[in-house]
C-alpha cells in the first residue's frame, strides 16, 4: 500500500513538471516571433487554462496520497 502511494506521489510530481515544461516551451517559442502578442494566441491561452485545471487535480491527488502515506506511517509507529 505504501509503495503504491509513494509511486502515485512521484507520478504526480512528474506530471506537474511536464506541465511546467510544456508551458515554458510554449512561452519560449512565442518570444522568437516578431510582432507576436501572447494575449491574442487562443491556443496558448487554452493550454494555460487546461494546465491550470490539470495542475489543481494533480495537486489534490498528490495531497491525498501524501496524507494517506502519513497515516500509514503513524499507524506503524503505534
Amino acid at each position: 500500500m505504501r509503495a503504491a502511494l509513494i509511486e502515485k506521489i512521484a507520478k504526480n510530481d512528474n506530471e506537474l513538471a511536464s506541465l511546467e515544461n510544456n508551458i515554458l516551451e510554449s512561452l519560449l517559442e512565442t518570444q522568437i516571433k516578431e510582432g507576436y502578442n501572447v494575449l491574442e494566441d487562443n491556443n496558448l491561452i487554452e493550454m494555460l487554462k487546461n494546465s491550470k485545471s490539470k495542475s489543481f487535480e494533480i495537486k489534490e491527488s498528490k495531497d491525498e496520497a501524501e496524507n494517506a502515506n502519513l497515516l500509514l506511517i503513524n499507524e506503524r509507529k503505534k
